[in-house]
């Protein structure tokens, strides 16, 4: 409360916005975005928890080969 009755105190100037030239708002991806791009690029944009195609089809080499 003190800072609000002070001389001293400015309310912070609004933040400015990004626009194209068209009027349209630019997207500036947060966090999330930033993480999901992250994770497509690894893997081929296979999750971790799943198995790769490759690791798929050397077990069933395995348990398709005649013994």
């Amino acid at each position: 409360m003190a800072r609000a009755q002070s001389e001293g105190y400015a309310p912070p100037k609004p933040k400015l916005v990004r626009r194209y030239s068209t009027g349209d708002h630019v997207f500036l991806p947060d966090q999330n975005h930033k993480a999901a791009i992250n994770a497509a690029k690894k893997n081929f944009g296979v999750p971790p928890e799943t198995m790769q195609d490759r690791e798929v089809f050397a077990i069933l080499a395995l348990l398709t080969m005649p013994v």
